[in-house]
């Protein structure tokens, strides 16, 4: 009988699960160290919500973006359309890419505190947490309206159940206003701080946030109303009067808040810091997202102005900044032609063929043109031709629309003014020396 008890025991300890591999609050949070990689890990969790444009899609909604109906943008044009199903791609991502945010951060809120280090520290990692904790939640609720509240780190929880519009609004104020009695106004070290710029939230962006968070209760669905609004002012009343300590300015220009050439600027609340020589996860891919994809340098076409939008858009410098007055054509970094997106040529247009440098890449090109030549030598439509040793393609056929997606193209995250204001160019990811700066969309 003894000898079985034994024996039973031994089988129980054997069966208890120790899950080496999972990290817990109770397990990461031992040193400063931890709390900086825990704000880094979170920060990955961010731009994976704004790197691409696929948990974006639910604002294909509005009524200034549309998307190509066919090709591999079905998700978007189907939210475009609101004939979006459950399986959604861009539903799917924003649910799943928001709470991973929201656990990355919940991960933060349960564990830093157990950290044997300086209290400043801990209060850094505690806002950012809270802050991002809050901003996921204010996405979320708007995009799905009642949504699960989940504050802890268990990953086997499967029963939370929807809450209230206005319990998952409470909850917001709360991060938020936590976030702002912990969070300093300004960071003097990396990467809190790079570029002469905060990258991580501080203080007044988080109070910028709340501002906005009160106005959204102001209206629907909560209908809270004026009381609301007069919270919302004195939040950004604040911010506003001690300015002088921020130093936040207004460019001259609109054009210049979002444009790339005027990365890193002091308009910018809050940024989410991108890495130009990553991919994905830590890149912002955004310049590929509305540039057509018809141009032939790599746009992805997922984004096309509203046509009914663009023309009820007064005239005048901003619309000039979000949409491309002249629309160009590319064959690597040089620009070979530009239209009006409705043009429709009376000629057609040839453009040089911008011709390789490394002599054995050279030769298979110029053998590859010239069997293109040769196989279209009877044919009515050329699309190559060689004029006085001169290799060119044919860009715009008579009669034919310049643009085939015929509609207005975005410009912002997709081409930039240079310093001079000059020609409107593409900017490819590879080829940009700071990382992007890609300003937080607060307001949907």
């Amino acid at each position: 009988m003894a000898a079985s008890l034994v024996t039973f025991s031994s089988c129980g300890d054997f069966l208890d699960e120790d899950p080496k591999g999972q990290l817990t609050p109770e397990k990461f949070f031992l040193t400063e160290d931890d709390l900086t990689a825990s704000v880094n890990a979170l920060y990955e969790r961010i731009n994976q919500t704004q790197s691409w444009t696929n948990p974006m899609y639910p604002q294909w909604q509005g009524d200034d973006i549309t998307a190509n109906p066919g090709s591999n943008k079905q998700a978007c044009a189907a939210l475009d359309a609101f004939a979006s199903e459950g399986a959604n791609k861009g539903v799917t991502d924003a649910w799943n890419l928001h709470y991973s945010v929201i656990k990355a951060a919940n991960l933060i809120v349960n564990g830093a505190g157990n950290v044997n280090g300086s209290q400043e520290k801990k209060n850094v990692a505690f806002g950012n947490a809270h802050y991002w904790r809050a901003y996921s939640y204010f996405y979320l609720v708007r995009v799905f309206g009642k949504i699960p509240i989940i504050t802890n780190t268990d990953i086997n929880q499967l029963d939370a159940q929807p809450a209230e519009i206005a319990e998952v609004y409470e909850m917001i104020v709360k991060d938020l206003k936590d976030a702002i009695n912990e969070l300093p106004t300004k960071y003097d070290y990396e990467p809190a701080r790079l570029f002469d710029v905060d990258v991580w939230v501080t203080k007044q962006a988080a109070q910028s946030t709340l501002a906005a968070v009160y106005m959204s209760m102001a209206g629907y669905p909560l209908n809270k109303g004026t009381e609301y609004y007069k919270l919302a002012a004195e939040q950004a009343k604040d911010v506003i009067d001690n300015n002088h300590t921020y130093g936040f300015i207004l460019n001259p220009d609109w054009k210049d808040v979002y444009s790339m050439g005027n990365n890193y600027n002091k308009e910018t609340l809050l940024g989410i810091n991108n890495d130009a020589k990553g991919w994905w996860d830590h890149d912002s891919q955004l310049s590929s997202c509305c540039r057509f994809e018809s141009l032939g340098d790599g746009g992805w076409g997922d984004a096309w102005g509203e046509i009914a939008f663009w023309k009820r858009y007064p005239e005048g410098p901003r619309k000039n900044a979000i949409y491309a007055k002249r629309i160009t054509f590319q064959d690597g970094t040089v620009i070979t032609a530009d239209c009006n997106w409705w043009d429709i040529p009376t000629e057609d247009l040839w453009v040089p063929i911008t011709m390789k440098t490394d002599a054995k890449e050279l030769e298979k090109q110029i053998k590859g043109l010239d069997e293109k030549i040769e196989k279209e030598k009877d044919s009515e439509k050329k699309t190559v031709r060689k004029v006085n040793g001169k290799y060119e393609k044919l860009l715009f056929e008579k009669g034919k629309k310049c643009v085939k997606e015929y509609h207005p193209m975005f410009t912002i995250f997709t081409v930039n003014c240079d310093e001079k204001g000059g020609m409107l160019r593409r900017v490819c990811h590879k080829s940009v020396t700071h990382p992007f700066f890609v300003c937080v969309s607060i307001y949907s």
